[in-house]
């Protein structure tokens, strides 16, 4: 059954406005020359004028509200019917999304005050959180043309998609954990070296053991 529920919809618009009205409150107090780059180390490399700070805070926002949408309407499009199996998991997906982007929007809002230790210590911990809470409904999923790892083989072939999932699950789960630990214990530099590394296995390990899946399968 399609997930109907008006609430996860306001829910989301409300976290969306959330980093819009507190942008509001405190732009008045803001400097001209807000930082606009900052490089591996978290440290600031580019000055700007504070209205830039409005582009991505809003582009986020739009984007937090679309992606829900889209959430919402792949059970309608999905070419395999099989979103239609899962729309509370995607409702919950895309809260945990909604959620990931304000705190990165609040972050980058703090900044420019100054406080770049916030979006230092947020940064990293909430993209690992984020990749243990996908990884944990990677589990599940069903075949679909939207989320997951969506190769030919996966695609064409239920046990492999449903197996390959189960193994996604536990690597994401455990790195999306040392991702976090690491964010908020270490430096900056340390959390994004460690991010990338770990992402590329995450990545790399599930494509290896899909395709070996595939090439051992029945013809």
């Amino acid at each position: 059954m399609q997930h109907k529920s008006p609430f996860q919809t306001v829910l989301v618009v409300l976290l969306a406005i959330i980093p819009l009205a507190y942008l509001t409150y405190l732009y008045p107090s803001l400097p001209d020359k807000v930082p606009t780059h900052y490089n591996i180390s978290g440290k600031i490399d580019a000055y700007g004028e504070k209205t830039t700070i409005w582009i991505p805070v809003v582009i986020f926002s739009i984007l937090n509200i679309g992606i829900h949408f889209l959430f919402k309407a792949l059970p309608k499009i999905d070419p395999k019917k099989s979103a239609t199996q899962s729309p509370a998991m995607l409702a919950k997906l895309s809260t945990f999304l909604a959620v990931f982007l304000v705190l990165i929007q609040i972050s980058m809002i703090q900044a420019t005050t100054g406080n770049t230790s916030i979006l230092n210590k947020t940064l990293v911990p909430a993209i690992g959180l984020l990749f243990a809470l996908i990884g944990n409904y990677m589990f599940s999923i069903k075949p679909n043309y939207f989320v997951g790892l969506r190769l030919p083989w996966t695609l064409e072939n239920e046990d492999n998609w449903r197996k390959t999932h189960q193994y996604i699950s536990k690597y994401w789960v455990t790195g999306g954990i040392i991702i976090f630990i690491t964010g908020l214990f270490t430096s900056f530099l340390t959390g994004m070296i460690v991010l990338f590394a770990v992402l590329a296995i995450i990545v790399i390990l599930p494509i290896r053991y899909s395709y070996l899946l595939y090439k051992h399968q029945p013809k």
